[in-house]
């Protein structure tokens, strides 16, 4: 009589072979909100003395912000004592806070974390009645001006004389006729520094 063989059968954990190739999904990364003192001011282009934004919701001045996530409006207020401006979020008692700008300005530090979010994030008069004042784009505008100025100098510098008449001619008047050549050439900087553009 012949020996059947017998097979070995060994178990292998299934192996998942569509989730190897199926790429991960990442939810979407909420923006993070960096902690530090923020500065306001009022982008009207006046700086009264006094000014004061709406700090609460109400009938005759609505503070609302409209969350695309959720699809409706939220009712905002500042709230001194609570870690939020979204009054569906806040819990207790509150205390309601004042937001006035002094000077046409206002500094809020960094552990007053609820009315910089209110202002940088959820107000309706964000860039409208007021701004987050930023240092880097001013330091941009700055750069951009201090290059104007030293290419308008740059212009004045190698001018003619007829030419630098013709324009200061154009912004003075029949006075720059009286002016030397060096009195012509000293005007066209001075105007070059203040109006480069």
């Amino acid at each position: 009589m012949a020996k059947k063989a017998t097979a070995e059968t060994t178990e292998v954990a299934p192996q998942p072979t569509s989730a190897k190739n199926a790429p991960v999904q990442k939810a979407p990364a909420k923006p993070v909100f960096e902690f530090k003192d923020r500065t306001y001011y009022i982008a009207t282009g006046r700086s009264p003395l006094v000014y004061t934004i709406p700090s609460k919701h109400s009938q005759r001045k609505p503070l609302l912000y409209f969350d695309k996530e959720l699809g409706y409006a939220r009712e905002l207020r500042y709230a001194t004592n609570q870690p939020t401006p979204l009054v569906d979020e806040q819990k207790g008692e509150v205390t309601l806070g004042r937001i006035v700008f002094r000077n046409g300005t206002l500094t809020v530090r960094k552990e007053d974390v609820a009315l910089q979010k209110l202002l940088s994030i959820y107000h309706p008069f964000k860039d409208k009645i007021y701004k987050e004042l930023d240092p880097v784009q001013n330091s941009v505008n700055e750069l951009d001006w201090i290059e104007y100025e030293l290419e308008a100098l740059n212009l004045a510098k190698n001018m003619d004389i007829d030419s630098a008449e013709a324009i200061l001619r154009s912004e003075y008047g029949e006075k720059v006729t009286k002016l030397s050549s060096s009195e012509l050439k000293r005007d066209l900087m001075i105007f070059a520094n203040e109006k480069p553009i």
